[in-house]
């Protein structure tokens, strides 16, 4: 039996138990989705739950799919990452964000300020290194999750 446990916003908390993590892909690039969509898939314990390729579609579908996590690139059509990720946090979407473009990345950690649960991969990262972000990340937010649940 499978329990949907809600955080204190409405949003389903996914249970140990569960066996997948659900990401979502935010990229203009057609090639780097499929890309992506493939390399995250490969992955024991992941899979892709949808993909966008501007930040204004990229809000509409992630507050219907309630990613685990969110990948994201900054220079996108209609609304940039920027303010993607801003507005993810104004509407207190706590899933991680891990931030991969080809952009400078003090440059966007600068733009960014200090958000919670942000990562930042260049696009001129290997996958592996990618995975090893999003592996971390997923680890942290599952551990930051149960630390809040346990000190209720």
């Amino acid at each position: 039996m499978n329990v949907i446990v809600t955080s204190p916003n409405g949003y389903p908390i996914q249970s140990s138990s569960s066996p997948f993590r659900y990401v979502f892909v935010v990229d203009d690039h057609p090639l780097m989705q499929t890309i992506l969509t493939q390399v995250i898939s490969d992955q024991d314990g992941l899979k892709v739950c949808g993909v966008a390729s501007d930040g204004k579609e990229a809000l509409c579908k992630i507050f219907r799919t309630h990613p685990d996590l969110i990948i994201c690139d900054l220079l996108l059509p209609e609304m940039d990452g920027y303010a993607l990720i801003r507005c993810l946090r104004i509407a207190k979407i706590t899933a991680p964000v891990v931030v991969f473009s080809a952009m400078p990345l003090e440059e966007a950690k600068s733009e960014l300020g200090p958000i919670p649960r942000l990562y930042f991969v260049s696009k001129g990262a290997t996958m592996e290194d990618l995975m090893a972000v999003i592996t971390q990340a997923l680890s942290e937010s599952r551990a930051s999750r149960l630390d809040r649940v346990c000190s209720d």
